[in-house]
């Protein structure tokens, strides 16, 4: 597997702290031309290093009281699908 470089690193930085970065932008903070820059992103995204672009919510703005994350951990295969039918 290819070695992600320091500019890849910067890339996904840049990334990671706006989404709607413009290419343009990104080849300017590296250093580097808009279709290089493209082709580094088309090569992350196939490698599966860079899976999706997401937006962040302000959850207070849609009046949201209470956020959770949970992780479920089904013991047994044979539970799964019951899970997945009752969720």
């Amino acid at each position: 597997m290819e070695r992600i470089d320091d500019t890849d690193v910067r890339i996904l930085e840049l990334l990671q702290g706006n989404g709607r970065i413009k290419r343009s932008r990104i080849a300017e903070e590296v250093g580097l031309s808009v279709p290089t820059v493209s082709d580094r992103m088309r090569k992350l995204e196939e490698r599966g290093v860079l899976t999706a672009y997401t937006a962040t919510l302000n959850p207070k703005r849609l009046h949201i009281d209470i956020t959770a994350f949970v992780r479920v951990r089904i013991d047994g295969s044979e539970n799964y699908p019951k899970f997945v039918k009752a969720v």
